[in-house]
């Protein structure tokens, strides 16, 4: 009899340690989540190999034809497009920063890789519907000859919300584009 009573307490026991474990864990999952999808739109946003860098001329040369200028850009976007609320997604396209690594690389001959991305502490604490991050994209242009390679940083802010218990980027703001970009820009207007 006190020997089935051990197994029942020890049973009981296991079964609680395991279920504060399960809550905890799942809990952490929750505050870590906006800082994930924060950490995979920047890094999509910045990424620019050559297929992408080949999309973005295909779609540069189809600007005159609005609907397939549409459709091509909303392929070029498909892996930052499901990751923002709508509006966040219209004005990323209204400022052009989904095609800004892509536009870089196109007129400077080079491919984007995120070699680090890192976010600063959630500025909204710990609330539940909100998330708020400063991030710095370190950032290394390869030449597309492979000869030369640059190094450079992109600042900016992500802010998430929860939309159908789903995180989404729903404000980005680039305070401070990579310096190639000017430098690319300035010389493309000397021409």
């Amino acid at each position: 009899m006190v020997t089935n009573l051990k197994k029942t307490i020890t049973l009981f026991s296991l079964l609680f340690l395991i279920t504060i474990t399960l809550i905890v864990y799942a809990s952490k999952l929750q505050v870590e989540k906006p800082v994930t999808i924060a950490e995979e739109f920047g890094k999509n946003l910045y990424t620019a190999d050559s297929q992408k860098i080949a999309d973005y001329k295909k779609i540069m040369a189809s600007i005159s034809n609005q609907a397939n200028y549409l459709k091509m850009i909303q392929t070029f976007d498909k892996t930052i497009q499901p990751l923002m609320t709508k509006e966040a997604y219209e004005n990323c396209l209204a400022n052009r920063y989904n095609t800004l690594s892509a536009l870089i690389c196109a007129k400077g001959n080079y491919t984007v890789q995120v070699t680090n991305f890192i976010l600063s502490k959630n500025l909204y604490g710990e609330k539940e519907d909100k998330a708020g991050y400063y991030y710095e994209a370190k950032l290394k242009f390869t030449a597309t000859n492979g000869k030369v390679e640059r190094t450079d940083t992109s600042k900016g802010y992500i802010g998430l919300s929860k939309q159908n218990s789903q995180w989404k980027v729903s404000i980005h703001k680039l305070n401070e584009a990579p310096k190639l970009y000017n430098e690319i820009m300035i010389k493309d207007t000397k021409k």
